[in-house]
């Protein structure tokens, strides 16, 4: 199949998707309310969110149970625990069955959308699932999450310098970013509708405030 062809294909899925979730097939500004979605979301998985004394805890878990809910895979079951850590990235506990999130990564995301990138992408990895970068896409699409902060962080990651390095990110892929892949991801976010989340204070002042 052809590189044309799958864009096609991947573009109908994400439109499709945005139908399913919104009820609505216009990909309009005026068709997709990201407030609205998200309270939605957010009332859906409330009763299936356990509770923690750690606020920053429960607010990581509710981001990742927000996109769980509408991915392909909502039977997943896996919970997140930030772990004071210096080095960035994430970890699979089997003991307890939950992916770590180290305090240094979260420092280093700018917003609710790049956590919710970060939590895709290691749900793909953890979860052993194809295609990571499509099912972050996609999923970051239905969540109402705006997923051109999967596109930032990788081209963070891909132009990083000893002075800036974000190695944490290539913790979660098995193969190497490259500027093709980074060219590609951008072709299949191009008919995603402007405005959707990206929750920055909501971010800073569950995570850094």
């Amino acid at each position: 199949m052809g590189d044309k062809m799958k864009r096609v294909l991947v573009g109908s899925a994400l439109a499709l998707g945005l139908a399913a979730i919104t009820g609505c097939s216009d990909q309009t500004n005026q068709c997709l309310d990201p407030k609205a979605q998200q309270a939605r979301l957010d009332n859906q998985v409330v009763n299936k969110h356990v509770q923690s004394s750690n606020s920053v805890d429960e607010y990581v878990n509710r981001v990742a149970k927000r996109v769980i809910t509408v991915s392909d895979q909502p039977q997943i079951n896996y919970s997140f625990k930030v772990i004071s850590s210096p080095t960035a990235g994430l970890a699979f506990d089997q003991e307890t069955n939950s992916i770590l999130v180290s305090s240094a990564l979260l420092d280093q995301l700018q917003d609710e959308a790049q956590l919710a990138t970060v939590l895709n992408l290691g749900l793909a990895k953890y979860g052993n699932l194809p295609d990571p970068d499509k099912i972050t896409i996609t999923n970051l699409y239905r969540a109402g999450y705006d997923p051109k902060a999967l596109i930032e962080l990788q081209e963070q990651y891909f132009f990083a310098s000893a002075d800036h390095p974000n190695q944490w990110l290539g913790n979660l892929y098995t193969t190497p970013i490259s500027p093709s892949s980074i060219t590609y991801n951008k072709s299949l976010i191009q008919g995603v509708p402007q405005g959707l989340q990206r929750n920055h204070e909501d971010y800073t002042q569950a995570i850094k405030g």
